[in-house]
């Protein structure tokens, strides 16, 4: 997925939301990889900021283990996501 596909799939989801739920908490995570850089992105409705974070080196010891835990909170922002789901 390049950056143009990921920018239009974040800003295109509000309209896929759930009704009922206002658009002022979203917030967006993503992340993208060009060859061994990998880059995240958050979109944050409320502020109306979209970031795209700089490029991380999986060659590079030091990115690789900030690409893990960024892939790693990713993953809880996903679960607590899907937890508050349940609750509702």
């Amino acid at each position: 997925m390049c950056v143009s596909q990921l920018l239009n799939l974040e800003t295109s989801t509000p309209n896929l939301f759930q009704e009922g739920r206002p658009l002022d908490d979203l917030q967006i995570f993503g992340c993208y990889v060009l060859g061994r850089f990998w880059f995240f992105s958050h979109l944050d409705w409320k502020k109306q900021h979209y970031h795209i974070s700089k490029a991380y080196d999986a060659t590079d010891m030091a990115d690789l283990q900030i690409i893990y835990k960024m892939l790693k909170a990713q993953k809880e922002i996903i679960f607590d996501y899907m937890r508050s789901l349940q609750v509702a």
